[in-house]
């Protein structure tokens, strides 16, 4: 029995808005999961800091030489950045669907049965990554000197610069 053309495409048309449901879920899990690994990094990296000033601070050879902490949360810093880029593309495709969800052209899906003005389970945003706000939302700078974590790290930068200066200067 030949498959009515209509038929067709309301249930292709059903089957993509079942793995629109499932891209969301995977978008979310997946920020959530770089979520916890930036807490990680950050977490590691107050413990090898403080364990660090710790040291140095408990050996009075190595008190001139507690400015070079500052490296350490440096280089975390670098890494939580890393992480965050890479979470950045999938919550740039979180925009990208709210957006079209929130659009005429969501509406015009339905009464199509189609969604050709939107790309389908593409939770990192691979069809985005030509795009120059794509690139803007996950450049390095930008994510680099996000606020909260700019702080965070510039923080513990410097007072690792000024115990440092003090022990160099009044030791």
């Amino acid at each position: 029995m030949p498959i009515d053309e209509n038929e067709h495409l309301k249930d292709s048309f059903k089957a993509r808005l079942d793995l629109l449901n499932k891209e969301i879920d995977l978008v979310d899990s997946t920020i959530a999961r770089i979520d916890g690994i930036t807490q990680a990094v950050k977490n590691w990296a107050i413990v090898v800091w403080a364990g660090s000033i710790s040291i140095f601070l408990g050996s009075v050879e190595l008190r001139p030489y507690l400015i070079l902490t500052a490296l350490l949360p440096f280089m975390f810093w670098i890494s939580d950045t890393q992480w965050r880029r890479l979470q950045k593309r999938s919550v740039f495709r979180q925009r990208k669907i709210a957006e079209f969800v929130n659009s005429s052209a969501f509406d015009e899906a339905f009464k199509e049965h189609s969604f050709k003005a939107f790309q389908i389970l593409d939770p990192v945003g691979v069809t985005h990554r030509g795009s120059k706000e794509y690139r803007a939302a996950r450049s390095f700078a930008r994510v680099f000197f996000f606020k909260e974590v700019a702080w965070f790290y510039g923080g513990l930068m410097l007072l690792s610069l000024l115990l440092g200066a003090f022990f160099l200067l009044f030791q």
